[in-house]
């Protein structure tokens, strides 16, 4: 180990490096036992620090309101204009030629990743640059909403919602899809095909088999735990949060060890702590939202397996032949490139893009105009 001969976990690798700093002068038994013991303890302050500083600014956090028009609304589900000032004003700009772009967020998180704030929105970003965004929010499942599975959602609401677009604006409409919103709009692509001018799937998997949550969901006693919970009607969203974090816990513990000893200028302290609001604002799936997401995803893999059917139809990547942008961020621990590339391989049109980022980073992070809004605006305008 302190010769750095010790093959690590590369999630690891930067606390790895700091302790064999630590040791590097150790070379007696008990000098190196005192070493890890003051590394360890310190690296629990550390984090301990972190949390307490997070949770602190957290507790005082207020959201502003959404002030965005809302043009379209069923059950839960709401579309926002980030283009126009009021809904009447959706008539007024129906006849310019902007890309008509809807963006479509995970039913996991909340739907403002895409709007994080004033100062920071890729919408407003994708406005200025000559595009004309809504934003889907899907909301909390309503009592009516409760038995809706994967299927429903994107029958139910992201299809109505496409065609009102594209009766208004009479000509296709761009998806761009974030996590299972990418998803969401691979199948919407393949079986309303004439509504869609072409998908930018952001941290979009496809093989669940590359997933940290994969092996731990499969332990004996995890999937007894899984299987009970599922039989409710919805699902916390702090408990989906809780698995995710149980799955690989170690990269959580880095971000905020990482906060308490990194100087940070009150502007990126202020995004960082943007970003955590949206993580911890919490949102619930139904129960067959989430046995999909939890057994037949990330257990049986049935998207890589073309197992997955949404209206009947088995979703093919290989079907897909509107333009395509696949975004891929390096460093991504809930959808790793690996769970992408077999995406990247059967879309053989597609145009690809690798940022140097995590999954939460890609879309709010301090470099996320520059590595994905820009790129995602210019390859927009020039289809």
């Amino acid at each position: 180990m302190k010769k750095g001969l010790q093959t690590w976990n590369p999630n690891l690798q930067e606390q790895a490096n700091r302790l064999q700093e630590a040791i590097a002068n150790c070379t007696e038994p008990e000098a190196l036992e005192q070493a890890v013991r003051l590394y360890s303890r310190k690296q629990t302050l550390d984090i301990t620090k972190g949390i307490m500083q997070v949770w602190k600014d957290i507790q005082q956090y207020q959201r502003p309101s959404n002030c965005a028009p809302v043009v379209w609304r069923k059950g839960s589900t709401t579309l926002y204009d980030y283009h126009s000032n009021s809904p009447t004003d959706i008539k007024n700009t129906s006849s310019d030629q902007s890309p008509i772009i809807l963006c479509i967020p995970s039913l996991i998180n909340k739907a403002y990743i895409f709007d994080l704030t004033s100062q920071h929105s890729m919408l407003d970003f994708l406005t200025d640059e000559g595009s004309h965004p809504f934003l889907l929010d899907w909301g909390e499942p309503s009592l009516n909403e409760d038995d809706f599975d994967i299927d429903d959602y994107i029958t139910q609401r992201l299809i109505p919602a496409i065609e009102y677009l594209y009766n208004t604006f009479q000509r296709p409409i761009w998806l761009v899809g974030y996590c299972m919103g990418g998803m969401f709009a691979l199948a919407t692509a393949q079986i309303s095909s004439k509504y869609i001018a072409g998908i930018a799937l952001l941290a979009t998997p496809w093989d669940f088999s590359a997933s940290s949550i994969t092996p731990f969901i499969t332990q004996d006693t995890n999937r007894q735990q899984l299987e009970t919970l599922l039989q409710q009607n919805t699902i916390p969203g702090s408990w989906i949060h809780n698995w995710l974090y149980l799955s690989d816990p170690w990269p959580v513990h880095q971000k905020y060890e990482r906060f308490a000893c990194t100087p940070l200028s009150s502007e990126q302290r202020k995004l960082f702590i943007d970003r955590e609001c949206w993580l911890h604002d919490h949102v619930a799936l139904t129960g067959p939202v989430a046995r999909e997401c939890f057994i037949d995803w990330a257990i049986d893999n049935t998207p890589h397996l073309l197992q997955w059917r949404i209206n009947e139809h088995i979703i093919d990547p290989q079907s897909i032949t509107c333009p395509t942008l696949i975004v891929t961020a390096q460093y991504d621990r809930i959808v790793p490139p690996n769970s992408i590339q077999p995406l990247i391989d059967k879309v053989k049109h597609a145009t690809i893009l690798t940022t140097q980022s995590g999954h939460v980073g890609m879309m709010a992070g301090k470099n996320a105009e520059q590595e994905v809004w820009k790129p995602l605006a210019q390859w927009l305008q020039t289809r």
